[in-house]
């Protein structure tokens, strides 16, 4: 009975730790890369890039737009991994990109 409130009890502070404690990225993760779905392994969706920031977002422009030609747009989120975006047509055809032209390379 004391072996199940101790693991009861760790449990539940583990729990408390993990979700009391904000992820912070960590900086060895500061790249221009988007290496797997979320960014980054806490999966927060979170970039610690600065080139984009509130004084300059409103000057943004499309760089470059890659049509699949077929219907239904993209299916998953892409990843770029040494400026190289990976994507997946609905069909669940793979294609990569450059991440900064939108070149084709298969």
């Amino acid at each position: 009975m004391k072996f199940a409130k101790r693991r009861g009890l760790a449990v539940a502070l583990c729990l408390i730790a993990t979700f009391a404690c904000p992820a912070a990225a960590p900086k060895e993760f500061a790249t221009p890369d988007w290496p797997i779905y979320g960014g980054t392994p806490n999966n927060n969706h979170f970039s610690p890039l600065t080139q984009i920031n509130r004084k300059n977002v409103t000057q943004l422009a499309v760089a470059w737009t890659y049509d699949t030609e077929e219907s239904g747009g993209l299916q998953s989120s892409p990843l770029i991994i040494n400026g190289i975006l990976y994507g997946l047509t609905p069909s669940e055809k793979v294609f990569a990109l450059n991440a900064a032209t939108g070149r084709l390379f298969w």
